[in-house]
């Protein structure tokens, strides 16, 4: 995995943990560099304005942006090159994208640059009721867009099955969870 950061501090920081945990992490000197060639770019970022560049992008990779506007302050990580070269963009819903003023997908729909006909939500693309269409000929682009943390539900479904085959999983109590504070418990 190729990473980046403009703040060497926390990339020898992230380095050190990584490699502490056995994972390869390949330190990058340009942004660019992390994009070539790979499968999945995720931006996770505190930008508020374009760290991804859209003629950096090669066809058949899948983009992933989290970050999120909301009434004081506009954030947007990728260009609006990235939305115009997407053949798919994925959103969880409609409603966040307009009550957050995330302006990251709203201006260039707004500017005619991109089509609401290439943008599907999650739950239709998951659910069989729209597939993708690039394949390798195109881009995904996910915006995610709202704090439902699905990654995290979806990481589990993978990782929990193999941890119960290799026999390291450990059993969290409920009651580390339950809290009278939201009915639980």
């Amino acid at each position: 995995m190729n990473v980046y950061s403009p703040n060497r501090k926390h990339l020898d920081d992230f380095l050190a943990r990584t490699a502490r945990d056995g994972v390869e992490v390949i330190a990058v000197k340009q942004p660019q560099d992390v994009v070539r060639s790979a499968d999945i770019v995720c931006c996770a970022t505190n930008t508020t304005t374009p760290i991804l560049f859209g003629d950096w992008l090669e066809n058949g990779q899948m983009i992933i942006s989290i970050v999120n506007s909301d009434e004081t302050g506009t954030r947007r990580e990728v260009d609006n090159s990235t939305l115009i070269r997407s053949s798919d963009i994925i959103v969880t819903d409609w409603d966040s994208l307009y009550v957050n003023k995330q302006i990251e997908l709203l201006e260039p729909i707004e500017q005619g640059l991109v089509g609401k006909d290439c943008i599907h939500l999650l739950g239709d693309v998951l659910g069989g009721g729209t597939g993708s269409k690039s394949g390798q000929d195109g881009i995904v682009y996910y915006k995610n867009n709202t704090g439902l943390a699905m990654q995290f539900a979806a990481a589990g479904a993978i990782i929990y099955p193999k941890l119960l085959a290799e026999g390291t999983n450990r059993t969290i109590p409920w009651e580390w969870f339950a809290s009278e504070q939201y009915g639980i418990g």
